[in-house]
């Protein structure tokens, strides 16, 4: 602990980071105990590590050196409370390119008292980022042309889930732009936009945009809107699995016409497009819904949205039938693959 302090003490001093210092700030996590000895010459089993800078208050250029020395081996990135602004986001954006990285979680919350960042050179990393599932923005000042870079971004990326704008000026005008193109941001499952100035019409935004958002399950935002009841049941739809549905109606629309069956072979006219979802597999889009939607009224809402679009069941091709379903799937739980 003493030597971790030093270290802090000597960086804040100099813009030279020396290598041990950063090393000697990275916790590796060790992989549990309990795990078997086969697994552990996987890939899964190399353990972690976090780069965790919290609180140093470092400026811009000596966060820059700092990130030009991290590890390879770091996969979780913890810079707030510093002053990470141009030089230090141009470092950043260096690491989220390398394709030699695996950073998963970035924490860039309160860059300093002002706490404006070049968000369109860090936007631009995103974009062909393939590793980041979450990041932080959260106590910094954006404004309407940041917004704009960074949901360019997030409609190319589609491996970033989480992303937290808590308390960073958001507006109205911020918000709709947001809400307009939730649709192509088909990655992102959690998004945190409170604390924000914006207001009935930015949430009214939000959920238009919803209607046509599949993945997004969880929105933490502002309450008491005329428009949060209906955002909430969007949110519901999707953690019970719409995606699944929607997904299947895209794939029907664009099958050919020589694709088609008829139904329970009864002769009837009524045309469906091949293929559908297997018909194993619905049980569990309706178990997911009955176990992750707690309100009463919801679920059945759900419910019935599901069987008022009239989902494509069809007979298990050889191919299905040789398809084993995820061993998580044989317990009840949901498989992993559709998480």
């Amino acid at each position: 602990m003493e030597a971790s302090n030093k270290a802090q003490g000597e960086t804040s001093q100099s813009t030279e980071v020396p290598h041990e210092t950063i090393v000697s700030t990275c916790q590796t996590t060790q992989p549990s105990s309990s795990s078997s000895s086969s697994s552990s010459s996987s890939s899964d089993s190399v353990p972690g590590v976090i780069a965790d800078f919290s609180n140093w208050e470092l400026g811009d250029q000596q966060l820059a050196v700092l990130l030009h020395y991290l590890s390879n081996s770091v996969t979780t990135l913890k810079l707030g409370n510093n002053g990470c602004r141009s030089e230090g986001i141009v470092a950043l954006s260096r690491l989220l390119i390398d394709q030699d990285r695996q950073i998963k979680f970035i924490d860039l919350s309160l860059q300093g008292s002002r706490g404006e960042i070049n968000l369109s050179v860090l936007s631009t990393a995103i974009t062909s980022n393939t590793t980041l599932h979450h990041l932080d923005l959260s106590f910094n000042v954006f404004h309407l042309d940041d917004i704009g870079n960074l949901i360019k971004a997030l409609s190319t990326n589609k491996t970033l889930q989480s992303l937290n704008l808590c308390k960073t000026g958001l507006d109205n005008s911020m918000v709709i732009q947001i809400g307009k193109n939730l649709p192509n941001m088909k990655g992102l499952r959690r998004l945190n936009i409170l604390a924000n100035p914006f207001g009935e019409t930015g949430a009214e935004a939000l959920q238009h945009g919803l209607q046509s958002q599949y993945s997004l399950w969880q929105l933490d935002m502002p309450r008491g809107f005329s428009s949060s009841e209906q955002i909430d049941y969007l949110l519901a739809l999707n953690a019970g699995g719409r995606c699944l549905l929607m997904n299947d109606n895209d794939n029907n629309n664009n099958n050919n016409d020589d694709d088609v069956v008829m139904v329970d072979g009864r002769g009837d006219d009524r045309e469906i497009p091949q293929p559908g979802i297997p018909t194993a597999l619905w049980p569990f889009v309706l178990e997911r819904v009955n176990r992750l939607i707690t309100d009463k009224a919801i679920r059945a809402s759900a419910f019935f949205f599901l069987i008022q679009n009239r989902p494509t069941f069809r007979i298990p091709s050889q191919d299905d039938r040789e398809t084993t379903l995820p061993s998580t799937s044989r317990d009840g739980s949901w498989p992993t693959t559709f998480d």
